[in-house]
């Protein structure tokens, strides 16, 4: 039986796998009967034929009407576009109906997170909530993976401070690279992301090398633990601001105008203080965000 590499992303797009290894027969032996699709897949002919069934009720193959009855595949780029067209039309009726749906207030527990996507999904719809102050700690892939939703959030008016281990250009946010950078990358066996909204929710992933994997990784919208590690990350970039090596005038002057900057991102302006003020302090007398 031949082995077909490309079963698996159809599967992911959302064929059973008998479907998948049909269609990608076809692909290479169109037009055949279903008894030699079956022959050579080395399935039971019965499945085959139900099978074959289920993919020309999608669209996916083409059957002769006549006594052979054979079969051909729908060509590649229609089949992935009929695909692309079913997923959107199901995505917006899956949205219409959790739109019907109440969702569950956040908790303030930790969680894991245990695939890069969902670590980066996560910052991203991090990012897109954010009300005001976004904290980054950005090795150089991380940066690649958030570039567009940092800036996103900065032409909505959203304050961005990103440190980063490599020169970059992130249009509308408050950039400072560790002098230390370089060594920093190679003295660690894989690349973080972290970053902390508002004061109030903040993730934390350290990920392999090539962002495959992931080493730990853990998200919580605990408002204190948040507000204490937007505190501390704040600080650490004000000392940056401060200490940096850079003798030259005009570096000088660009760490002097960030450390003016940085200041409009101090933890009594953000979000998480105001929320544990509320719920736990004097509410007469805390300093309210400027």
């Amino acid at each position: 039986m031949k082995s077909f590499s490309s079963i698996q992303p159809l599967v992911d797009l959302g064929l059973t796998a008998l479907e998948a290894e049909v269609y990608c027969f076809l692909v290479e032996n169109s037009p055949a009967t279903g008894y030699k699709i079956a022959k050579a897949i080395g399935k039971p002919t019965a499945n085959t034929y139900k099978t074959i069934q289920a993919l020309q009720a999608k669209g996916f193959i083409f059957i002769e009407d006549g006594t052979n009855r054979l079969c051909r595949a729908q060509p590649v780029k229609e089949f992935l576009d009929g695909l692309e067209k079913r997923f959107k039309q199901t995505r917006r009726k899956a949205e219409n109906e959790f739109s019907k749906m109440k969702p569950a207030p956040d908790d303030e527990r930790l969680y894991y997170l245990h695939t890069p996507d969902q670590v980066f999904e996560k910052l991203q719809q991090m990012l897109s909530t954010c009300e005001e102050i976004a904290l980054l700690d950005l090795f150089p892939a991380a940066v690649e993976h958030l570039k567009k939703d940092i800036e996103k959030a900065t032409s909505n008016g959203i304050r961005v401070a990103v440190k980063v281990y490599q020169p970059c250009e992130i249009r509308g946010a408050v950039i400072q690279v560790d002098p230390a950078g370089e060594k920093i990358i190679k003295r660690w066996p894989g690349q973080w992301a972290n970053g902390v909204i508002d004061g109030f929710e903040h993730l934390m992933a350290f990920l392999s090398r090539d962002c495959t994997q992931v080493h730990q990784a853990v998200w919580s919208a605990n408002t204190y633990i948040s507000w204490v590690y937007h505190s501390a990350f704040m600080f650490e970039l004000l000392h940056g601001a401060l200490t940096h090596p850079s003798q030259k005038k005009e570096n000088a002057k660009i760490f002097s105008e960030n450390y003016l900057k940085l200041t409009s991102f101090l933890g009594q302006k953000a979000k998480g203080y105001h929320t544990l003020m509320e719920r736990f302090g004097d509410k007469q007398s805390f300093i309210k965000p400027q």
